[in-house]
């Protein structure tokens, strides 16, 4: 099962906000990968994100379980894919 969430380059970061133009997959992936990221709202936090090789992703919400997952790029979004959403398992068009 894969879960899909489509992703605007200027909410991720908000410097990006400023950018001239949107990152590319090839630039995001300069950016990210090999890194992890951590999420939080209000203060508390709630999620990292580890960029791994071959534009694979793990998620976990710091619980203690991790959801596998891919990003690809459609059009001028970068998109993403988890194995608990069985309505996107065919993954990028």
């Amino acid at each position: 099962m894969w879960r899909a969430f489509f992703f605007f380059y200027w909410g991720f970061w908000p410097g990006l906000a400023l950018a001239q133009s949107a990152l590319d997959a090839d630039a995001f992936e300069a950016l990210t990968d090999g890194k992890t990221f951590y999420f939080s709202s209000g203060g508390e936090p709630y999620g990292a994100e580890e960029y791994l090789e071959d534009r694979r992703v793990r998620w976990s919400f710091l619980d203690g379980q991790c959801l596998e997952g891919r990003w690809w790029q459609e059009g001028s979004l970068i998109c993403f894919a988890y194995e608990d959403d069985p309505r996107s398992i065919a993954g990028p068009s």
